[in-house]
C-alpha cells in the first residue's frame, strides 16, 4: 500500500470527474494512492486541483494560500503561486504524473543529511569515498546545459562536464569517472540505449537523472524498472535541488 494523498477537487464537468476518478482508482496499486477529498475524509487534503472556470476557483485558491496548500490550476489566466497548470483538453494521466513529482520521494534516499557536521564546505566537495563529486550533463541545448549546471552547483556538485550529444557523452565516459549523469534529451530521442552504454562504462555510477517533457506511463514504468530517476520537465526546482543534494551523500555501491 503506497502513500495515501487526498486531493481537493473543485469544479470540472461530470465527464472530467469520471475520468479523474478512474485515474485515481488506478493509482491504488502505485507508490502514491490518490483519492478525492471529502469532508468526512480521515485526513486533510494535501493538494488543491481546481477548475479555473469554476465560480469558486478564486476563493478556493485564496483558502489554499492561507493554509499553505499547493494548488494545481486547470485553465487559462493562471494565478500567481500555482504549483502546476494545465489547459484543456485534459490528459488526466499527465496531471497525476505531475502530482507524482510532488509527492513521490526521491528513490533510495533514506539517509540523514544532518549527519554531515560540516558547516563551511570547501570549494571542492568530496563524495562518500573521498573523490570529488563529478557529474556529466547531457543536453543538446546550451541553455539547458547551463540551467542544469547551475542547479548542480547550488547542490554542491562542484565538477560537471557537458556533452551536447550521445557520442560526446560516451567519449567523456570512456575517460572520466562520474557519480551522476543528468540527461535532458529531446522528446523524440530514445534515452535508453545511452543509459545502458553509460552504465556499462561507469559501473560505479550512483545516479541517473532523466528530464523529459510529458513522459508517458510506459516511460515512467521503464525508468522505475531501470532504477532511473525520471522527472517531468520542467522539474520542480525545490525537488530537483533536494534530489541533487541528497545524491551527493548516497553510500558507495559495494
Amino acid at each position: 500500500m503506497g502513500n495515501r494523498v487526498f486531493v481537493k477537487v473543485v469544479g470540472f464537468t461530470d465527464a472530467e470527474r469520471h475520468a479523474l476518478n478512474t485515474v485515481f482508482r488506478l493509482s491504488q496499486d502505485g507508490p502514491v494512492n490518490y483519492s478525492p477529498w471529502e469532508a468526512d475524509a480521515p485526513e486533510p487534503p494535501r493538494m488543491l486541483l481546481v477548475d479555473g472556470q469554476d465560480e469558486a476557483a478564486a476563493a478556493e485558491v485564496a483558502l489554499a494560500r492561507q493554509s499553505l496548500m499547493p494548488f494545481t490550476w486547470i485553465g487559462p489566466r493562471v494565478p500567481a503561486g500555482a504549483w502546476q497548470c494545465f489547459t484543456r483538453p485534459l490528459a488526466w494521466p499527465e496531471v497525476v504524473m505531475a502530482l507524482d513529482e510532488f509527492f513521490l520521494p526521491a528513490p533510495d534516499l533514506d539517509i540523514d543529511l544532518d549527519a554531515d557536521p560540516i558547516d563551511t564546505r570547501p570549494t571542492l566537495v568530496l563524495g562518500p569515498g573521498g573523490r570529488p563529486c563529478h557529474a556529466l550533463v547531457v543536453a543538446a541545448g546550451l541553455e539547458e546545459r547551463l540551467y542544469i549546471r547551475a542547479k548542480l552547483a547550488l547542490a554542491l556538485w562542484t565538477l560537471a562536464d557537458e556533452a551536447e550529444s550521445a557520442p560526446r557523452a560516451l567519449e567523456l565516459a570512456r575517460t572520466q569517472d562520474y557519480e551522476l549523469v543528468v540527461l535532458d534529451l529531446a522528446p523524440w530521442v530514445d534515452p535508453w540505449p545511452l543509459v545502458v552504454e553509460l552504465r556499462a562504462l561507469q559501473p560505479a555510477l550512483r545516479g541517473v537523472l532523466l528530464l523529459q517533457a510529458g513522459p508517458s506511463p510506459v516511460q515512467r514504468l521503464r525508468a522505475w524498472r531501470a532504477g532511473v530517476t525520471l522527472m517531468r520537465k520542467p522539474p520542480h526546482p525545490g525537488r530537483l535541488h533536494d534530489l541533487l543534494a541528497r545524491l551527493r551523500f548516497l553510500p558507495e555501491q559495494d
